[in-house]
C-alpha cells in the first residue's frame, strides 16, 4: 500500500470517527436542541424559565476563603484545571483552585425588565445580596477584600469617572501638490490604562456564570475563580481597566509580521502569485488566539462590537484587502476602551473604510458630484441611526449634506509615493459651499477644507440620536435582543454625561439590574461558540497562522459565516439569535466542539488530565463538567441519555474511564443547548 493510500485510509477512518459520534450526538440531543436553544433566546418570560432553571444561581459571590460545594463538586469530578490564560506563555503553567462564587443552585431569575415608553425615566437599578470589594483601581496581584455581603442596592446611572485618552490619528505621511496629507501618527500606546481616580466597585447582583459568560468569552473555572475572589463588582472594574492587548498574548503573536506593518507595507509583502495567504491566516487566526487567551476579555469583547458597528467589507469585496491591517492593529483596537468621538474619527480617517464606501473617489466638483455612500452609512449606521420602529431624525437631503461636508477625505493611490495607502484630504474634490445639517442643527460655520469634516464627526458624535444608537447596540450585545427602552435611555444619558467616553458606558450597563437578570437571552455566534469551546477545554491552539489546524478553523469560521471581518455588508454581523439559530449552524457549531474534544482538529489538542476524576461517579463527572462548563447542574434524563450513549452506567466509577470515554463524555456535555447561549 502507498503512503497516498495510506493518507487517504486515515482520512476515511477520522470521517467515519466523525459520522459514528455526530451520528451518537444527534440521537442523544437532537430533538431537544432547536427547542431549548431558542427558548433560551426568547425574550418571553415563559420561554425563558425552562432554559435559566439549569443555569447556576443567582447569590453573591462567597466570601468565603474556602470552596463552594459546587465548586467542590467539581473539583472533585474533574480533577483541577490549567490556567488557561497562562497556558501560552509558560511551557509549565500552575494549576489553579476552583472556586465558585455561589454555594447555591438556583434559577437565574432572567425575564428582563418590561418595555418602556420612550419618555420612561432614565433609570436602572441593581440590588441583591452581594459582596463588595474595597477598590477595583488594583494591580494584577491585588486582592480586592471583600468587606460586606449585606443586600445593597447599587447606584441608579452611574455617570462613572470619565477617562482621559488621546487621539489617534491614522494619517500618512506628508505629501505634495494640491493633495495635502495629515501628518504622521505617534506610536499607539497600547498599556491598559487605569481611570482617572480609583472605583469603588458596585455590588453586582449578576450571577458568577453570567459574568463569565458575557464580560469574557467563555467560562472557565479560573475565571469564576476570580469573580469569586475579586466579587462581581470588583471583576467588571478590573476588566473595565484593562483598556488595551494582553502583553502576554501580544507577544506569542509576536511572529506575526503582517499586523505590524502599514498598508503600503502589506501591499507589498503580500503581492504576487501565492503570497496572500498570510494575510488571511494572521487576520483570522489573531483574532482567535486573542479572543481565546487574553485576560482582557471585556477589552477583546468590544474590538469585536466596534468591528461590526464599524464594519468595512473590503476583505469580503476582494479587493484592496492590505488596508485591513492597519484598520484593525491601528483604528478600530487602540479606540475600543477610549471614547467613541476619538473612534468615529479615527474610522473616518482609515482608508479601509473610505475605500470600502467609496468615499476616496468621492469629487464634488465632478459631473457626476458627490458620492453619498460614506455620507449615508455616517449617519444610519456609524452615527444617528434608524430606530427600532423605523424612525430616524435625518433626511436625504441631510445624507447628501454629509457627503458634501466630507468630500476630500481620500486615499494617496500611487503606488510610487512615499504614503501610498494612507489618508490624504484632497481639497479639489471638496465642495467648498454652505452645508447645514438637521434644520441648521449643524452648518460648516466658519470652517472650511479637513476641519469641516471634522467639525461635523464631532457634531454627531454627541447627538443625543447617536447616543440612544451606540447604547442599544452595546445593551444588545451584553444585555439582550430587545433590551428595554429604559436601560437604553439610561445608558445613553451616561454616554453623553461622560462625553462618550465607553468605559463608564460599559459600567453602566454591566451594573444594570436587567444586566442581572438576562441569564440565557443571548446566543453565541459560531466564533463566540469556538472560542467558548476552546476556553471550556484548556485547548493548546497552534501558534503558526498557517499551520493545518489554523486553516482548519478560518475554513471552518467561513463555512459557519462568521470569520471576522468577512461580512460583506457595511452593517457588521447580526447580534440576535434569530439570525444564527439553524439546524446546520448548531449541527456545525457542535461538531467543532466535538472534534476538539476528541482531539480531531490537526494541531489542536486537550489534556484530558485536567479532566481526569479521582473519585466520583460518571454521574458525578456528568455533572461536575456541565457545571464548569457553565452548563448547570443536567437533569437525571440528560445525565442518564449521555451514559447511555457512552455506553456506561451513571454509577460507574469514572476514574476507570478511558481517554476515549472520557472525550466522548466530554464531547456530550459541552453538545448542551444551553452552552450555544452566552
Amino acid at each position: 500500500m502507498t503512503q497516498s493510500d495510506n493518507t487517504k485510509l486515515a482520512t476515511v477512518e477520522e470521517d467515519n470517527q466523525q459520522r459514528s459520534f455526530v451520528a451518537m450526538r444527534r440521537k442523544v440531543l437532537g430533538a431537544l436542541a432547536i427547542g431549548v436553544v431558542a427558548s433560551a433566546c426568547s425574550s418571553t418570560e415563559d420561554a425563558l424559565e425552562t432554559a435559566n432553571s439549569q443555569i447556576p444561581g443567582t447569590s453573591s459571590p462567597s466570601t468565603s476563603a474556602g470552596t463552594s460545594s459546587t465548586a467542590q463538586a467539581v473539583v472533585n469530578a474533574t480533577g483541577p484545571e490549567l490556567d488557561l490564560v497562562n497556558l501560552p506563555v509558560s511551557a509549565d503553567p500552575a494549576t489553579v483552585p476552583l472556586v465558585v462564587g455561589s454555594d447555591t443552585q438556583g434559577a437565574a431569575g432572567a425575564q428582563g425588565a418590561p418595555a418602556s415608553s420612550s419618555n420612561a425615566t432614565a433609570q436602572s437599578s441593581a440590588s441583591g445580596s452581594t459582596a463588595t470589594g474595597a477598590s477595583a483601581a488594583a494591580s494584577d496581584g491585588d486582592v480586592m477584600t471583600v468587606t460586606d455581603t449585606a443586600a445593597q442596592p447599587a447606584a441608579n446611572a452611574d455617570a462613572g469617572t470619565a477617562m482621559t485618552s488621546e487621539d489617534t490619528i491614522v494619517a500618512g505621511a506628508g505629501g505634495s501638490g494640491t493633495v495635502d496629507a495629515s501628518s504622521s501618527a505617534a506610536p499607539v500606546d497600547t498599556t491598559p490604562a487605569a481611570p482617572a481616580t480609583p472605583v469603588t466597585p458596585k455590588p453586582s447582583a449578576a450571577p458568577d456564570v453570567l459574568l463569565a459568560n458575557r464580560v469574557t468569552f467563555g467560562v472557565t473555572p479560573a475565571v469564576l475563580a476570580e469573580i469569586s475572589r475579586l466579587g462581581g463588582g470588583g471583576f467588571i472594574e478590573d476588566q473595565l481597566r484593562r483598556t488595551g492587548p494582553d502583553s502576554a498574548v501580544e507577544k506569542r503573536l509576536g511572529s506575526y509580521n503582517l499586523l505590524r506593518l502599514n498598508s503600503k507595507q502589506v501591499f507589498e509583502a503580500t503581492r504576487g502569485s501565492g503570497k496572500l495567504a498570510p494575510f488571511f491566516q494572521q487576520m483570522t487566526h489573531s483574532n482567535i488566539i486573542r479572543a481565546t487567551y487574553s485576560k482582557n476579555q471585556l477589552f477583546e469583547n468590544m474590538c469585536h462590537l466596534w468591528m461590526d458597528h464599524f464594519n468595512a467589507g473590503v476583505i469580503a469585496e476582494g479587493g484592496k484587502r492590505y488596508h485591513m491591517v492597519e484598520y484593525q492593529e491601528k483604528v478600530i483596537r487602540p479606540n475600543a476602551m477610549g471614547s467613541f468621538r476619538d473612534l468615529l474619527k479615527a474610522t473616518a480617517n482609515a482608508p479601509a473604510m473610505l475605500v470600502y464606501l467609496d468615499n476616496d473617489d468621492s469629487n464634488a466638483n465632478s459631473p457626476q458630484g458627490v458620492n453619498e455612500n460614506y455620507g449615508r452609512e455616517l449617519l444610519e449606521l456609524h452615527t444617528l441611526g434608524i430606530d427600532r420602529s423605523g424612525k430616524q431624525v435625518y433626511t436625504e437631503a441631510d445624507v447628501r449634506s454629509a457627503s458634501l461636508a466630507m468630500s476630500g477625505w481620500s486615499v494617496a493611490k500611487r503606488r510610487k509615493d512615499a504614503n501610498f495607502g494612507q489618508f490624504v484630504f484632497n481639497s479639489k474634490f471638496h465642495h467648498t459651499g454652505g452645508i447645514s445639517l438637521l434644520n441648521g442643527a449643524w452648518t460648516r460655520g466658519g470652517t472650511s477644507g479637513k476641519a469641516t469634516g471634522e467639525s461635523l464627526l464631532s457634531f454627531l458624535a454627541t447627538h443625543p440620536s447617536t447616543a440612544r444608537h451606540v447604547a442599544y447596540k452595546i445593551c444588545r450585545r451584553f444585555v439582550s435582543d430587545s433590551p428595554s427602552e429604559a436601560l437604553v435611555n439610561s445608558t445613553a444619558a451616561v454616554f453623553l454625561q461622560n462625553d462618550t467616553q465607553i468605559v463608564p458606558t460599559l459600567r453602566h450597563v454591566l451594573n444594570s439590574a436587567e444586566f442581572a437578570a438576562s441569564a440565557g437571552m443571548k446566543i453565541r455566534r459560531p466564533f463566540e461558540h469556538m472560542v467558548a469551546t476552546f476556553r471550556a477545554l484548556n485547548a493548546n491552539l497552534p501558534n503558526d497562522p498557517g499551520s493545518k489546524g489554523a486553516n482548519r478553523l478560518r475554513a471552518t469560521l467561513r463555512s459557519m459565516d462568521h470569520e471576522p471581518w468577512y461580512w460583506p455588508q457595511p452593517d457588521g454581523y447580526p447580534d440576535a439569535a434569530a439570525d444564527w439559530l439553524t439546524t446546520d449552524g448548531i449541527s456545525n457549531r457542535w461538531t467543532t466542539a466535538a472534534l476538539t474534544a476528541r482531539n480531531k482538529i490537526p494541531d489542536i489538542t486537550m489534556s484530558y488530565d485536567s479532566f481526569k476524576p479521582s473519585s466520583g461517579t460518571v454521574g458525578d463527572l456528568i455533572n461536575g463538567l456541565s457545571q464548569r462548563f457553565g452548563i448547570g447542574a443536567p437533569t437525571p434524563a440528560i445525565a442518564s441519555a449521555i451514559a447511555t450513549a457512552t455506553r456506561l452506567e451513571v454509577g460507574t466509577a469514572a476514574a476507570s474511564l478511558s481517554n476515549e470515554q472520557l472525550a466522548d463524555v466530554i464531547a456530550l456535555v459541552i453538545a448542551h443547548p444551553i452552552f450555544q447561549t452566552r
